[in-house]
């Protein structure tokens, strides 16, 4: 979580983002390995975990991740973290959160990382990324990748 708010705050890179957009990211990060039982993904598969088959072998502790997120976040009282927002304000957030921790499923990073490297390397804009912006801000932390 604090890479993800230095990387907010030392780049552009929240210039590109709407409030919902950096909140769901901070609690994507900060939940990233929430409940995480110290095992990989394929440990969880060649065993034939309870994990495992509850999400099918794929992505089995991002999903897991995701989903005891959410269990904390909108059944425990205590946790309401959600109970101001208007329904399609949750429904973004949801999706966004629910996007970045799936997203930190190592076996997809490399071409994730490719992705966003050949964006900026092509220059190829989108409507979140302006080119200006993403090599101005990203690219220095993709170095390497």
């Amino acid at each position: 979580m604090h890479a993800v708010f230095l990387m907010l705050m030392q780049t552009n890179a929240a210039m590109c983002l709407s409030r919902l957009d950096i909140f769901s990211v901070l609690i994507a990060a900060l939940c990233h390995d929430i409940d995480h039982p110290g095992h990989t993904n394929a440990f969880e598969v060649n065993s034939m975990s309870e994990l495992a088959i509850r999400h099918n072998d794929d992505a089995v502790l991002e999903r897991h991740h995701a989903h005891t997120t959410f269990q904390l976040l909108l059944r425990e009282p205590e946790a309401a973290l959600f109970a101001s927002l208007p329904a399609s304000d949750l429904k973004q957030v949801r999706k966004n959160i629910l996007e970045g921790i799936l997203a930190t499923d190592m076996s997809k990073h490399v071409r994730m990382c490719e992705v966003l490297v050949g964006k900026i390397n092509k220059g190829v804009s989108s409507r979140t990324w302006p080119d200006a912006m993403l090599s101005r801000s990203v690219a220095p932390f993709m170095r390497g990748f």
